[in-house]
């Protein structure tokens, strides 16, 4: 039922007896299609997909942005592992928000509680951003952001900017990313990565 009150909240306004069983059900379904799928765990491809770009330069090199579809990732980020209560994007965590909610019922979760259940609906990914470009080939990242620091006449420090869904961070920050990708791009020149930011 604790998992069931977490995830009740996080879809919204939908409460009740029905909705409570098709969570339940959704969740058998998902946890059954991954290991039928053996999707729970990363996929390793065949092949080098860091170098995609540069294998289809000839056809790729002579398109603009806009003529490319990129692969890529929504909350790149967040991945397995990464994802923490530890330090909190208060502009965007949930737990206040659960305990005013109507569908909570007369015995709300701890924090502790709120978040052990909440993470794992928040990750998105199993690998990392660098695996990420390397394995899977992905040349678009959507980076849902969070300052944790202080701005300094109005400027942000990099190193204070980290990955964020649902108030819960990575490690990683933007600075960390963009030397891993400067690194990435300095040994593949001829790949291109498409950065996208929100919640700024």
């Amino acid at each position: 039922l604790a998992q069931g009150q977490a995830a009740r909240f996080c879809v919204g306004k939908m409460s009740g007896p029905f909705f409570h069983v098709s969570v339940v059900v959704l969740s058998m379904l998902l946890v059954g299609m991954q290991s039928r799928h053996g999707i729970s765990q990363p996929v390793h491809h065949q092949g080098d997909l860091g170098n995609w770009m540069a294998r289809y330069w000839n056809t790729v090199g002579t398109k603009t942005l806009l003529q490319l579809t990129l692969p890529g990732s929504h909350n790149s980020g967040n991945y397995a592992g990464a994802l923490s209560a530890d330090v909190l994007c208060s502009s965007d965590y949930r737990y206040s928000a659960y305990l005013r909610d109507s569908s909570t019922g007369p015995t709300p979760l701890s924090k502790e509680e709120f978040d052990r259940h909440m993470i794992p609906w928040n990750i998105n990914h199993f690998l990392p951003m660098s695996q990420q470009l390397t394995n899977d080939g992905v040349r678009f990242f959507h980076l849902k952001v969070c300052n944790v620091g202080r701005v300094h006449d109005g400027i942000l420090d990099l190193e204070s900017i980290r990955f964020q869904h649902r108030g819960y961070t990575t490690r990683e920050t933007v600075a960390s990313t963009i030397s891993m990708l400067k690194a990435f791009l300095a040994d593949h020149p001829h790949e291109v990565v498409v950065l996208a930011f929100s919640n700024l």
